[in-house]
């Protein structure tokens, strides 16, 4: 898999949003999330772009809390994150939906 492809930016691009403030990295303890803020016409979100790490089930309640404080803090109405159906399953438990589904064909 290239992170280019599925993020629309390099690994390098990232690290770079993350050193300028444009986007936020939180640690845990068996994993990481890099956020950013989006400002849109209607509402401002907490948008998850990247996520990795290990054993999520022992940390995503954690993670969960933290982003949830993390975006009230900043003015956010909502968490957003674009994910596999599966992790979309499993965070419905923390009160997570589904609101839209993306998909894509290379020409």
């Amino acid at each position: 898999m290239k992170i280019k492809s599925r993020l629309g930016m390099t690994f390098d691009e990232m690290a770079e949003c993350l050193r300028r403030g444009e986007m936020q990295m939180h640690r845990f303890s068996d994993g990481v999330i890099v956020t950013e803020i989006k400002q849109l016409p209607e509402e401002r979100i907490l948008n998850v772009v990247w996520l990795a790490g290990i054993n999520l089930d022992g940390w995503k309640s954690a993670a969960h809390e933290a982003l949830k404080a993390f975006a009230k803090e900043h003015g956010c109405r909502a968490i957003e994150a674009a994910c596999r159906p599966g992790l979309a399953l499993s965070l419905e438990q923390l009160g997570y939906r589904t609101i839209k589904r993306l998909v894509r064909a290379e020409v």
